[in-house]
């Protein structure tokens, strides 16, 4: 190909060879192919990189989710707002706070649920 095809500027050039894989094929005894892990110890890695990920995933975005909540949650009515006689934002400020505390908490038990569910499905043999 010309260097100068404008498809060229589209294409991603790796310089380094790559990681190698988690799982190798291989052939099984009815001569078909799997992919198995090389060895138990790869395998306990694998999960044990793949938990560590998928619970910082979840508690990122439960963080996120908690902090919109707390603002939710800890906001004036509409009609203390509309009569100036909305809470003081000392008070305000601790409701979020709390609340997100206690969101936070519970989402760090729900993603570590879910990241022990989750990657010992993929990775059970």
């Amino acid at each position: 190909m010309p260097h100068d095809d404008p498809t060229q500027r589209l294409v991603i050039w790796f310089q380094s060879p790559g990681l190698p894989l988690p799982r190798v094929p291989t052939q099984l005894a009815d001569g078909s192919f799997d992919l198995i892990f090389p060895s138990e110890t790869s395998r306990k890695e694998q999960q044990q990189c793949c938990r560590v990920k998928v619970s910082h995933n979840c508690f990122e975005g439960a963080r996120k989710v908690c902090s919109v909540q707390a603002l939710k949650a800890c906001r004036p009515s509409w009609i203390s707002s509309f009569l100036r006689k909305g809470d003081s934002k000392d008070r305000r400020q601790l409701c979020e706070e709390n609340y997100s505390s206690a969101c936070e908490d519970k989402a760090k038990i729900d993603c570590g649920t879910h990241s022990r569910n989750f990657c010992e499905a993929i990775f059970t043999p």
